[in-house]
């Protein structure tokens, strides 16, 4: 197995020998940190996302505004998705941001699958408990990302090389 870079597109390419003398090559596309990407998850994403509007439209067309609010958070985060897997992203820190916008984009369905059974008159609190959830989220996702500060990093590094008093 090697890895090419292909253009724009980084792959892993595999030589299978199947004893008869014939060799099968294959290859399997990866992001640009060498994970292999998911395009099955995201061509089904996309086409999801893409399905999602034709529902959106269709509830613009018979005025249900809380269900066509519930499969727009619905399209964001299915976009998100499909973005995510099928873009070809050129470095690390492409690939990411692209993760960091799918992750923030999840609460977006939860909470825009719970709009069509709030109740009239009702939404206000819903919508203070998911702006709650969707600034907890973003929190959660930039500490994931931001990784361990040079003070901690320093900080294990101390706590390793430092020998406790009366220990042998």
């Amino acid at each position: 197995m090697a890895r090419q870079v292909n253009g724009s597109s980084v792959e892993m390419v595999g030589h299978e020998n199947k004893g008869n003398g014939s060799v099968v090559t294959w290859s399997l596309p990866l992001y640009a940190d060498g994970k292999p990407k998911t395009l099955f998850r995201g061509w089904c994403h996309a086409v999801g996302a893409l399905l999602i509007i034709i529902g959106v439209v269709f509830c613009w067309f018979v005025n249900n505004s809380s269900l066509g609010l519930g499969l727009g958070g619905k399209f964001l985060t299915y976009f998100a998705s499909g973005h995510f897997h099928l873009y070809p992203y050129k470095s690390i820190s492409g690939v990411t941001r692209g993760l960091m916008i799918d992750f923030l984009c999840v609460p977006f369905s939860v909470c825009g699958a719970l709009v069509p059974f709030v109740a009239d008159g009702d939404g206000w609190r819903q919508t203070i408990i998911a702006v709650i959830i969707l600034f907890l989220n973003a929190g959660c996702v930039f500490y994931m990302m931001q990784g361990p500060s040079s003070s901690q990093i320093l900080n294990l590094i101390s706590l390793q090389t430092h020998t406790p008093p009366n220990h042998p």
